[in-house]
């Protein structure tokens, strides 16, 4: 299904997603390393979209889950005489995370970005604090050991499966945000 709609003055926005199971899932972890192959700098959107083409500042994925559902996505910003070729680029993304093994050195970038940005992103007392109450909140700690050992323990082929289960661009909602 695509939706379009009038707003802004100058940017298109672009956004591609579908839902995704509860933090419950047994594939918690092999999201998140999916999305972190198509991630943030250096990785395939980044890569892709602005690197190569310099098509939008800020394409990226982005992954929500609750104890009950979720639901992923996949964003860029661009000028809209460029919309069409950034929604063919991020569902090509998309679509090779589904059909193409990833690699190993992908695959452990991946992990390594994931469990970098774990420690990073817990550097404040408010930020530590912060994912204590959403571990407690969510039932789902992402401040153990277990959680680290989930990253660690995601295959290419668990990958490459969740994301023929649920990242199906065949099955997603686009949403285009032009002026």
């Amino acid at each position: 299904r695509r939706i379009d709609e009038k707003a802004g003055s100058a940017q298109a926005r672009v956004l591609i997603g579908g839902l995704l199971p509860g933090l419950g899932t047994p594939d918690r972890f092999a999201l998140s390393t999916a999305n972190a192959v198509l991630g943030g700098s250096g990785f395939r959107l980044f890569r892709e979209i602005r690197d190569l083409r310099g098509l939008s500042y800020d394409p990226a994925p982005a992954m929500v889950q609750f104890p009950d559902a979720g639901v992923w996505l996949a964003a860029a910003g661009t000028d809209p005489v460029n919309v069409d070729t950034v929604i063919e680029l991020l569902t090509v993304e998309l679509d090779r995370l589904s059909n193409e093994r990833l690699g190993d050195e992908d695959l452990a970038n991946a992990k390594n970005y994931l469990e970098g940005s774990l420690v990073v992103g817990l550097e404040t007392p408010a930020a530590q604090s912060g994912q204590m109450i959403r571990d407690e909140a969510f039932g789902s700690p992402v401040l153990s050991h277990a959680h680290v050992e989930g990253i660690r323990a995601v295959t290419a082929d668990d990958v490459q499966r969740v994301a023929r289960e649920y990242l199906r661009t065949d099955a997603a909602t686009l949403v285009v945000v032009q002026p």
